[in-house]
């Protein structure tokens, strides 16, 4: 615990966990589209992986209207499975 301590004054808070929205797509040019695409790319957030990058839940309904205009359909799990 003292080397935690010692550790948070010199650097403070390293690592934080937090509840995020995460866009995952099957096929890493599906996301590189979105990426490139300047009406989507505004609602896409920290890229996580070559297939999945974190999107604000407030914006989730605008990218997804975005992914459509680019012929792409997004699913949402908690709305496709009733939760």
């Amino acid at each position: 615990m003292l080397k935690a301590l010692k550790r948070w004054e010199q650097a403070g808070l390293e690592a934080e966990v937090g509840r995020h929205t995460v866009l995952q797509v099957q096929d890493e040019q599906v996301l590189a589209l979105l990426m490139n695409d300047p009406s989507a790319r505004r609602y896409l957030g920290e890229k996580l992986g070559p297939k999945s990058i974190v999107v604000d839940p407030a914006k989730w309904k605008k990218l997804r209207e975005a992914a459509l205009r680019l012929g792409l359909l997004i699913g949402d799990q908690y709305i496709d499975s009733g939760l």
